[in-house]
């Protein structure tokens, strides 16, 4: 993840936030829309990281990073 490689969270979130846009389906933008909601919610913005998560979750329903993602926001919920 390009956080991982010292690239600092704002750039990534910005650089994350560009990719659905430009590669509006297939792996590229599953890829970008699931570290997104990571990148949020390590930048502290929870509302937002929860609205990425169900945005994810409307188009990538049935993937194995969905149920990870349905897990978190059901815990939020409490």
């Amino acid at each position: 993840m390009l956080a991982g490689k010292g690239v600092r969270l704002a750039e990534a979130e910005a650089t994350l936030a560009g990719l659905p846009r430009q590669r509006a389906a297939g792996t590229y933008a599953e890829e970008a829309h699931y570290f997104l909601v990571l990148v949020k919610r390590r930048l502290g913005k929870e509302q937002e990281a929860i609205a990425q998560a169900r945005t994810f979750l409307e188009r990538f329903s049935s993937t194995a990073r969905a149920a990870t993602l349905r897990e978190w926001l059901d815990k939020e919920k409490q």
